[in-house]
């Protein structure tokens, strides 16, 4: 392909930007639908949010692992992840691959600040890290996140050590379940939070998943060299 880069940037977007938006859209609904369930179900909802930040609070024994754990999903922590990635495909020639991972990682800041904008849900009280000054609560921007940078990590490991990667899977799920588990630990947000993000994630990533195999072409020749 003779493009330049910003052609060849111009034509990913234009086949990636639908399922983006698509993805949004999925995310969106589904913690519209989940927030309404709460707010119409408060009871219940209080009564497992307390249920599980008892369970979780008991784990003392594991706190010094939740507290770092919370810290994956730190935006700093996530570019210190996310970033050599995206310099060491490109320097590969894997341009639509570093871009697309690119792309990925502002989805996923876009979806938490779009999301946690439409319910301004207050943060738990006792907030360790005094983070309910800045943001609201509802859904967990750690429980977006991580599962996107997990997402990320398993693609470059995929690349670059092909499907023998896969068996990294349990370990890459194991650390995402405690990093989102690790900010009911530390007082930062409700369970019902976590789901929040979980699923927003979970809907996001689906979308964009289709989105990436309805545009393999970009993609298919580009191999880790």
């Amino acid at each position: 392909m003779n493009h330049t880069l910003s052609s060849r940037l111009i034509y990913l977007l234009r086949g990636l930007a639908p399922y983006m938006i698509l993805g949004l859209l999925v995310a969106a609904v589904s913690n519209i639908t989940l927030f309404s369930y709460m707010q119409n179900n408060i009871y219940q909802t209080k009564y497992f949010d307390k249920h599980w930040i008892r369970r979780v609070q008991d784990l003392t024994w594991l706190g010094p692992y939740f507290r770092i754990s919370s810290m994956i999903g730190n935006t700093p922590v996530i570019l210190l992840i996310t970033v050599p990635m995206m310099r060491h495909l490109y320097a590969r020639n894997n341009f639509h691959t570093s871009m697309t991972f690119a792309i990925l990682l502002s989805s996923s800041f876009i979806v938490s600040f779009t999301l946690k904008h439409m319910f301004n849900r207050e943060r738990p009280v006792n907030d360790g890290f005094g983070e309910h000054n800045l943001t609201t609560s509802f859904p967990s921007g750690h429980s977006i996140a991580v599962p996107f940078i997990f997402f990320l990590v398993q693609w470059f490991l995929i690349k670059k050590y092909s499907k023998k990667a896969l068996l990294l899977v349990p370990v890459l799920l194991w650390q995402t379940f405690f990093t989102v588990i690790s900010r009911v630990y530390l007082s930062t947000h409700y369970p019902t939070d976590i789901v929040g993000g979980l699923l927003a994630s979970a809907c996001f990533l689906s979308v964009f998943y289709l989105g990436l195999k309805r545009n393999k072409e970009f993609f298919e020749n580009e191999k880790y060299e």
